[in-house]
């Protein structure tokens, strides 16, 4: 993908972003974002918001840890598969 601001190379990485929902500003870890090498604009794609907008609607405090709550949600989507298989 080529950053929307310079046309360089966009590159996967994680950050820490912060990130406001319903007027609420969330500091959120480990974030996967989409990191321009040239300029430095970072990008967060449309799944990645979706699953964002979920966690800060479900938290209770404004400090997330977006890969360890995804790790959860795999896991929890693998269970639920097994158990429609048996």
């Amino acid at each position: 993908m080529k950053c929307k601001d310079c046309k360089s190379k966009m590159v996967k990485r994680t950050n820490t972003v912060n990130y406001e929902f319903k007027g609420q500003l969330f500091t959120v870890y480990n974030t996967p974002v989409l990191f321009c090498e040239q300029c430095g604009t970072e990008l967060i794609e449309k799944g990645t918001k979706a699953n964002l907008d979920r966690y800060c609607a479900a938290s209770k405090i404004n400090t997330i840890n977006y890969a360890k709550l995804k790790e959860q949600d795999d896991a929890a989507s693998v269970a639920a598969s097994s158990s429609m298989l048996m």
